[in-house]
C-alpha cells in the first residue's frame, strides 16, 4: 500500500510516553467486516474469520509471531521495525505449499487489508487503531456505495490535484466519514492510478501517537 508502512512508523514513533485509556465512547468506533477499532489484539486473533469460503483456513500472522520471520510472510516481516515502538501489524494468510496472503471481501470484492495495534497506555494490551485496505481502483464506486450502507452518508468529500510521472495531473477524490471517535477515508487513488485505498482510524490513539 502506498505509504501505510511509512505513515504508521511516523504515527507510532514516540507514542509510548502517551496514554489513551479506553472509554465507553470506543464502543461507537467504526468496524470493518466485524473487526472494530479499539478491539484488543487477543480478541482480533480469536475472532471468526468472516470470509472462510473465499480463503479457507485463513488466519492472522502478526509482527512478533514466529512465522513473520519467514520469507513467505514478507508483507508482515517488512513491518518488523514497528515492534520497537510497541505497535503490531497483522495480515491474514492461508497455509499451503507456500503461504498465500488472504484479505477481506469489501463490497463483495477481494481486498488486501492490514491491521495495526498499539497499547493505549504502558503495559496495556495493544488495541486496533488503524485498518488499511487497498484494491483495484475500478472498485472505488462500488466500495463507496457499500460504505454508505454501512456507515451512512459521508461527512466530507475532497478533491486534490495529484501529479503523475507523465506530467499530466489528475484529481484524486477522498471521501470521509467521521463519528467523533473514529474516521474512515476512502481515496480513489493510492499508489499511481491503479489502486484505491481505505483507511479506518481510532482518533484517540491516532492523535496521541501523532504528537
Amino acid at each position: 500500500m502506498r505509504s501505510v508502512f511509512a505513515a504508521v512508523v511516523a504515527v507510532v514513533a514516540g507514542a509510548q510516553a502517551q496514554a489513551a485509556a479506553p472509554t465507553d465512547a470506543w464502543r461507537e468506533a467504526f468496524e470493518l467486516r466485524g473487526y472494530q477499532l479499539g478491539m484488543t489484539l487477543d480478541a482480533f486473533r480469536k475472532a471468526k474469520f468472516p470470509d472462510a469460503q473465499r480463503w479457507p483456513g485463513a488466519r492472522p500472522v502478526c509482527t512478533g509471531d514466529e512465522e513473520s520471520a519467514r520469507p513467505a510472510y514478507f508483507a508482515v516481516a517488512r513491518t518488523a521495525a514497528l515492534q520497537r515502538t510497541g505497535a503490531v501489524a497483522c495480515r491474514f494468510y492461508v497455509e499451503g505449499s507456500t503461504a498465500q496472503e488472504a484479505g477481506l471481501l469489501i463490497a463483495s470484492r477481494p481486498t488486501l487489508v492490514e491491521f495495526y495495534f498499539l497499547p493505549p497506555e504502558p503495559e496495556a494490551e495493544p488495541r486496533l487503531f488503524l485498518i488499511a485496505a487497498s484494491g483495484p481502483v475500478m472498485h472505488f464506486d462500488r466500495t463507496e456505495t457499500w460504505l454508505k450502507r454501512n456507515l451512512g452518508q459521508p461527512n466530507d468529500r475532497q478533491e486534490a490535484e495529484v501529479d503523475t510521472p507523465s506530467g499530466r495531473p489528475f484529481l484524486n477524490q477522498s471521501i470521509i466519514w467521521d463519528n467523533g471517535i473514529s474516521t474512515a477515508t476512502l481515496r480513489q487513488f493510492s499508489d499511481g492510478i491503479e489502486k484505491m485505498e481505505l483507511q479506518l482510524s481510532l482518533r484517540p490513539l491516532a492523535e496521541l501517537a501523532a504528537k
